[in-house]
């Protein structure tokens, strides 16, 4: 989407948030029923009078195979974000809260191929009196992943990765757009 006030990138279709959810959930489906085959006509009490432990078995599985599923739907409902106005960056590196960096916060930003991978990698000042969300533990995540699979890759000096697969065109188009909103300070490296 873009307009003249601000640009986000378009996103791919999520084919492996959905594969991931379908094959998850099949495996679940297929596993309550055993389990409910197994397990389903278990009495509540055994003849001696004591409880059954074997009666609650279909329900704990089929309680923790819905909260699986719930956790598998979550990469396709809540996709990576990148936008950018005249004021901000505007980033979701995964499933966590979506990031508003002002364009003074932002030092650098870089695009990488690591393998059969392109990542965005951002950096901020690290001014405490600038306005902005600070990156947290959850939104690091996919640039730890990175570091853990590529340890000398360089990557403590940024703060930021996004994952570029979920997003349509090509590197120079995508750094481009942003750089049309970014002002002269924010240096551009890919």
């Amino acid at each position: 989407m873009a307009g003249p006030h601000r640009i986000e990138w378009r996103r791919r279709w999520p084919h492996r948030a959905l594969s991931n959810f379908g094959w998850y959930s099949a495996v679940a489906v297929l596993i309550v029923a055993c389990v409910w085959l197994l397990f389903g006509t278990e009495t509540g009490q055994l003849d001696d009078g004591a409880a059954n432990p074997l009666a609650p078995v279909p329900g704990i599985v089929t309680v923790l195979a819905a909260a699986g599923m719930l956790l598998m739907a979550v990469p396709v409902l809540v996709r990576p974000t990148v936008a950018a106005d005249h004021y901000a960056l505007l980033v979701r590196s995964g499933v966590a809260r979506r990031l508003a960096l002002p364009w003074a916060r932002v030092e650098e930003i870089a695009m990488a191929t690591v393998g059969h991978e392109r990542y965005l990698l951002i950096r901020c000042r690290q001014r405490p009196d600038l306005p902005g969300d600070e990156p947290g533990w959850l939104e690091r995540a996919p640039l730890r992943g990175l570091a853990r699979r590529y340890p000398a890759g360089g990557w403590e000096c940024f703060d930021l990765a996004v994952p570029t697969r979920d997003f349509v065109g090509g590197p120079q188009a995508q750094l481009t757009a942003l750089a049309a909103f970014s002002p002269d300070t924010v240096t551009f490296t890919g």
